[in-house]
């Protein structure tokens, strides 16, 4: 995976059957769920906000529920993809919509962990094989903090990026994972490696990974390059709060 590749996925990143038989298989059901059904779950702020720019309708929203209702029923989790087989043309639509992907859905081409992330919430994908990645069906987008990382730097994570724009957000530990695969050899020739390739890296799952010593190396570099001119006074005001609020 090259450097440009790890960026645009940071860039973040951002029904119900049909149940009368009645109903063809490929149109979604355009009456609103019942209630009950529609008690059965809750989305989450975040999900609601990002189900708002994603363009999904209150009554999308309801069939989508239905969809993730049933995919928390016992039993779903363990073959993910055999759910997603039992939805009609429009509820994988909708799916797909939801997660903000754009190509078609192609069941049998996914990953387990990419099936598994669609069938919960947007924005509550996991990294399941801990790789430093999230699949959501067959797009990656960088897991941080990742899923082993310490409950403490989570939660100062958290504050620190608290109602900030994604894009403001400085970039310098996410990019890590993406830094850890590129390899430059003696001549100088530079590579990447894929996340299938057995040399990739999720430096976060080492055991030894120390994110306060992360952080000094990253102020450390923040005050050469302010010192050095290359990089602006408000730049570096701004990444300097940042992780003095982190620490």
């Amino acid at each position: 995976m090259n450097v440009c590749n790890v960026q645009s996925m940071v860039s973040f990143l951002e029904v119900k059957k049909a149940g009368a038989s009645s109903t063809p298989k490929n149109q979604i059901q355009t009456e609103t769920p019942s209630s009950k059904e529609s008690d059965a779950f809750e989305f989450s702020g975040k999900a609601l906000d990002l189900l708002k720019r994603r363009s999904i309708s209150d009554l999308e929203k309801q069939q989508y529920k239905m969809i993730l209702t049933r995919a928390a029923e016992p039993g779903v989790s363990a073959d993910p993809k055999a759910f997603l087989k039992t939805l009609s043309k429009s509820e994988m639509d909708l799916l797909r919509r939801a997660q903000s992907l754009a190509d078609p859905i192609e069941i049998n081409t996914l990953a387990a962990e990419g099936a598994a992330n669609l069938l919960v919430e947007p924005g509550a994908a996991r990294d399941l094989d801990n790789n430093g990645l999230t699949m959501v069906g067959k797009g990656n987008s960088i897991a941080f903090p990742s899923n082993n990382a310490p409950e403490s730097f989570k939660a100062a994570w958290a504050k620190a990026t608290e109602g900030m724009d994604p894009l403001d957000i400085p970039m310098h530990l996410p990019f890590m994972i993406g830094l850890a695969n590129i390899h430059i050899d003696q001549n100088g020739t530079v590579t990447s490696y894929e996340p299938t390739d057995p040399e990739w890296k999720n430096p976060f799952a080492d055991s030894e990974f120390d994110y306060s010593k992360a952080i000094q190396n990253i102020v450390a570099g923040i005050e050469y390059s302010h010192a050095t001119g290359r990089m602006s006074e408000e730049q570096f005001q701004k990444d300097m709060g940042f992780y003095k609020s982190l620490r």
